[in-house]
């Protein structure tokens, strides 16, 4: 005689199939948005992948998969970045993070971002988090810095070339290379009820910093033309005294919207012709006063250093922007 028990596991294969496609559409999405996924068991050190994961960084499936392993595929110019980053993570911080991986088709970028979860004593015991390849994005950044490095050195040469060297485009770090040593003397500018107090604290600061009773007149009169045009297109403005080596500059800085490069030649060679965002017609009687003329412009705002009893030996351009660029290495 046989006896036997029949269940029925209808409900529990259709919700094994669901699981499956679940599963099955989650990797087609990541691998459409080349975003993978991963989890890390802080304790036991195991790492786990989605597959989009091991695709993108070009590694087969392998057991077990380790912090270590992960390590070993960063670029090593990144890897001190990385490091530090998830560090600090384990201690709270943000884990938000873009650096290079070596694959075997060359050298990657991905973002990387995740969460790590801690126990009731506030150890950290499990991270999630995803990756994505943003190689494409990357490179797509690179071409436009690129082309517009070219456009802002054609700019450039053009206005050196039309100045004798007088007016110069320079990049943030540039100009802040090109800047003396500080004299103390600040001011901000909040509107333009300010203006008289600004010209007020230059005529008393110049002959501090180096600049002949007889040359404040004019140096006040030509940097009152940057300051106003400051608060114009900026709302505000910042003025800053340097000197170096006989040389006094003023430095007028705003957080505007920035000039324009197709208004520059306009804006600064043309008297009188002002857009919203030029420097106006005064930017005639700024050349005309300051021995030099350097300038810095962006979105973030602009920043003139004006330059007086220059010695054109004593201040090569070529040594400016190298120390600039030296800043941004």
């Amino acid at each position: 005689m046989m006896t036997g028990i029949v269940q029925d596991i209808t409900q529990h294969k259709r919700t094994e199939e669901a699981l499956k496609d679940s599963r099955s559409h989650l990797a087609r999405a990541q691998a459409i948005a080349h975003l993978g996924s991963w989890d890390l068991d802080i304790g036991t050190g195991v790492l786990v992948w989605s597959e989009e994961t091991h695709r993108i960084f070009e590694l087969f499936p392998i057991a077990p998969l380790t912090l270590d392993i992960f390590f070993e595929l960063i670029h090593p110019d990144d890897l001190a970045l990385v490091q530090d980053a998830w560090s600090a993570a384990l201690g709270g911080a943000k884990y938000d993070i873009d650096f290079r991986i070596l694959s075997g088709n060359g050298v990657k970028w991905v973002r990387s971002t995740s969460e790590v979860e801690f126990d009731h004593l506030g150890g950290p015991v499990k991270a999630v988090g995803i990756v994505q390849d943003i190689t494409e994005r990357k490179s797509a950044e690179e071409s436009i810095q690129k082309k517009d490095y070219e456009i802002r050195k054609a700019y450039s040469d053009v206005f050196s070339a039309v100045t004798d060297e007088k007016l110069i485009i320079l990049t943030a770090p540039e100009i802040e290379s090109a800047a003396g040593i500080s004299c103390g003397s600040r001011y901000a500018i909040s509107g333009f009820d300010k203006l008289a107090e600004s010209r007020e604290f230059l005529r008393e600061a110049l002959p501090g910093c180096g600049l002949s009773e007889d040359d404040v007149g004019g140096a006040v009169m030509a940097t009152g033309e940057a300051v106003t045009n400051g608060v114009k297109h900026g709302g505000s403005c910042d003025i800053e005294i340097f000197s170096m080596k006989g040389v006094v500059q003023v430095q007028v800085s705003d957080h505007g919207p920035g000039i324009d490069f197709s208004d520059l030649p306009k804006a600064t060679l043309m008297a009188g012709f002002s857009t919203k965002k030029s420097l106006g017609m005064g930017f005639a009687v700024i050349l005309d006063y300051f021995d030099r003329v350097y300038i810095s412009t962006s979105g973030a705002g602009t920043v003139l250093l004006l330059e007086t009893g220059l010695h054109r030996g004593d201040r090569a351009l070529e040594d400016i922007v190298s120390r600039g660029l030296a800043k941004t290495s």
